[in-house]
């Protein structure tokens, strides 16, 4: 019996240790490997990213769109560098629409309460959302705001035609370091197509850089407020790049801080 229970033992045992057969080793290896080389290369192309000189031109153009219509207003901007997956995103969006159709997106989007978080999810739009996401009803967010389902803030009725902000840039005045820097800024703007904010901010004026901040002038309270929400963000990186530690926006007749 005890012969029995030993035999027993040691075959119970022997089956549940790792097997040292040289036909199984193999196996395991080359699981192991394919692997570690599907992780390697998931890792590499997450790291893959472009700059906006070698995006496709017209993912550049979306770039461009999103960075002037949307972020200004508060949302992320799309940085100066592009993820793999966000260039595979960006180029299936354009695929579904085109770019002029994206631009209306992107321009509802700091006029809707939904992409605010101001209604019941209280999340803000993101890029990524906007490109690739989908609603509790299966439908695009553009879906949602080029159709109307979204209800929309109006714009400002004080809004300029955007054509005339080409002739004022030629007329801005030059005579002082801020007017001067100033011009610059629209003018780097407007190489970069940004029109509709233009049809805004060219009617600012440098007033004057007090303890390195660009001073702008605003023709009333309402521009220079409207301004300041706006176009904030887009008017201080601009003046960061001339050197600038950051900008001030007061209405015509305000004395500057």
């Amino acid at each position: 019996m005890t012969v029995q229970r030993d035999d027993v033992t040691a075959s119970v045992t022997n089956s549940l240790e790792p097997s040292s057969s040289p036909s199984q080793r193999p196996i395991r290896g080359t699981l192991a490997l394919v692997t570690v080389a599907a992780r390697d290369a998931q890792r590499d192309g997450s790291r893959e990213h472009r700059t906006p000189a070698t995006l496709p031109a017209a993912v550049r153009e979306l770039c461009s769109a999103w960075n002037e219509l949307a972020a200004p207003h508060g949302f992320p901007a799309w940085g100066e560098r592009t993820s793999g997956r966000l260039l595979q995103d960006a180029l299936a969006a354009l695929e579904r629409r085109p770019l002029e159709e994206w631009r209306r997106v992107f321009a509802l989007v700091p006029r809707s309460p939904v992409c605010c978080g101001e209604l019941s999810s209280r999340q803000r739009a993101s890029l990524v959302w906007m490109l690739t996401g989908r609603t509790r009803d299966g439908y695009e967010p553009a879906e949602k705001l080029l159709s109307g389902t979204w209800s929309i803030d109006p714009e400002p009725t004080a809004t300029p035609a955007a054509n005339t902000a080409g002739a004022e840039l030629a007329g801005l005045p030059v005579d002082t370091p801020a007017a001067s820097a100033w011009k610059q800024m629209l003018e780097a703007m407007q190489e970069d197509g940004k029109k509709y904010a233009l049809s805004w901010l060219a009617r600012l004026r440098g007033r004057a850089v007090q303890e390195g901040e660009l001073v702008l002038e605003a023709p009333d309270t309402y521009a220079a407020t409207w301004v300041a929400q706006h176009y904030g963000e887009l008017v201080r990186r601009m003046a960061a790049i001339q050197g600038y530690t950051g900008v001030r926006f007061i209405a015509a007749g305000e004395a500057s801080p």
